[in-house]
């Protein structure tokens, strides 16, 4: 996803009430996963870190403007695609 510097900005400005609220409330290993419908807080009892398995992206694969939709879609051929990807080839 690729955002504009207004959408950074306005990001931004709801997150900060957020970091501030966790600072205020809780400890280091409490996080919070927000979507669309609703705000999870979550205690880190473990965690393994590794970047073992991430795909190097090529410029030409990353995702169009305001698309959330992640370049490995493409590949899967059943969906459909947004009408901002393009094929390329």
């Amino acid at each position: 996803m690729i955002l504009t510097e207004e959408q950074r900005e306005s990001f931004e400005s709801v997150a900060r009430p957020m970091i501030a609220w966790l600072n205020e409330h809780c400890y280091p290993h409490v996080s919070v996963i927000t979507d669309c419908t609703k705000a999870e807080l979550l205690e880190g009892v473990n965690s393994f870190n590794t970047d073992d398995y991430i795909r190097d992206y090529m410029v030409d694969d990353l995702p169009t403007p305001g698309s959330c939709v992640p370049p490995a879609v493409k590949d899967l051929g059943d969906i459909e695609l947004n009408d901002e990807w393009e094929e390329k080839g």
